[in-house]
């Protein structure tokens, strides 16, 4: 799996990287084929918040998340657990046959 990392307003350290790369290597195991994850991470200094978002391409679909925390750790976890619910319902789409 391909990640793409970018950042607005954010310096992408090798802790964060790693970590971001981590957490999104673990979508791999719900059986789905995920060729490539977008990621953008985003700095808001007024309201001091931290987005993460982001854009995985499956079966000629998107699933787009995005999550915001006080923390940029927290962000992506948030993000994380939310495509790994919809990559959940997606499959089950696929797999009910009514």
């Amino acid at each position: 799996m391909q990640i793409n990392i970018t950042g607005r307003q954010v310096d992408i350290t090798d802790p964060i990287r790693s970590y971001a790369d981590k957490r999104l290597q673990l979508l791999e195991r719900r059986g789905e084929k995920i060729s490539t994850v977008t990621l953008t991470l985003e700095s808001n200094e007024l309201r001091t918040l931290y987005t993460a978002s982001a854009t995985v391409p499956l079966n000629g679909k998107q699933i787009y998340a995005n999550a915001e925390s006080d923390d940029m750790y927290k962000s992506i976890d948030n993000l994380t657990d939310k495509l790994e619910r919809q990559i959940r319902k997606h499959r089950e789409k696929e797999t009910d046959h009514r």
